[in-house]
């Protein structure tokens, strides 16, 4: 398993729930904590010089673990069950162009809020249909650019739209898996998960990616999840890919980043 550290544009949303900010500064404080990578917030594609970030990148001999699109929906409102087709496709558009980026970065693109919600004018079953419906054509593109689209389950407080674990799986079913798969988010599973570690063994095989915080959306070590119950269920499920720090920046962000590289290495190493 590699760690990476959520990072943003200087100026990028307050709810962006990013670490650090500012790219080059970012860049070179994950390196001087031992980070492998960074895990890229984005609200659209104009946001970032991909040259330049590549560039960053190879100086400091990091990768991008991920590109988070949180701020598509935060920033612009733009979410794939809105019953009007002109702003969903709109928020296909911009999936497109954040797929470009994540192509040329070699990374997976995440989708957490800007999936969407059932509206008040809406069934369940007509908002399934309609996120389904715009997922397949996002999986499409991404799948001829060879980008993973992984899907993040939010807490139930945050939306009412793909809780749980299970709830994700059941609406993935219906694209092809080798370009689509699940996000785990440590924070919102301690409010929908029964038992973490069982919940990794079940998932297994389409588990993608991993986000690290504790209970309290602070680093890891600061609340009260069960740290060795997560690792055990990953182990066990032999997971092997990126788990990314995404933390409130408190007391600092410095030190919310340190102390999540501190307490989770060792779990990382099997210590």
């Amino acid at each position: 398993m590699k760690l990476a550290v959520r990072i943003a544009k200087t100026d990028a949303w307050d709810n962006a729930y990013v670490v650090f900010r500012g790219f080059e500064a970012s860049i070179r404080k994950a390196k001087e904590l031992g980070y492998d990578g960074v895990e890229l917030a984005l609200s659209q594609s104009s946001e970032i010089d991909v040259a330049r970030i590549e560039k960053l990148l190879q100086q400091n001999n990091l990768e991008i673990s991920c590109l988070t699109t949180g701020q598509v929906f935060s920033k612009h409102h733009l979410y794939l069950t809105n019953p009007d087709p002109i702003l969903r496709q709109q928020a296909i558009d911009m999936f497109y162009d954040l797929i470009d980026v994540a192509e040329r970065l070699g990374t997976m693109i995440n989708m957490g809020r800007t999936r969407g919600f059932y509206s008040n004018n809406q069934t369940p079953e007509q908002a399934e249909a309609l996120f389904i419906d715009a997922l397949s054509y996002i999986v499409d593109k991404a799948s001829k650019k060879h980008v993973p689209v992984i899907v993040e389950p939010l807490n139930r407080y945050e939306t009412n739209f793909i809780n749980t674990a299970q709830e994700c799986a059941n609406l993935l079913r219906w694209l092809p898996p080798e370009y689509v798969g699940i996000m785990l988010d440590l924070f919102h599973m301690n409010l929908e998960e029964a038992r973490m570690g069982e919940t990794f063994i079940q998932f297994a095989g389409q588990i993608k990616y991993i986000q690290m915080a504790d209970s309290n959306k602070l680093a890891p070590g600061w609340g009260h999840i069960d740290f060795a119950d997560v690792f055990n269920g990953l182990r066990e499920a032999r997971y092997d890919g990126w788990c990314g720090v995404e933390v409130l920046p408190k007391p600092s962000a410095d030190a919310a980043a340190a102390q999540a590289i501190q307490f989770l290495r060792p779990y990382i190493a099997g210590k």
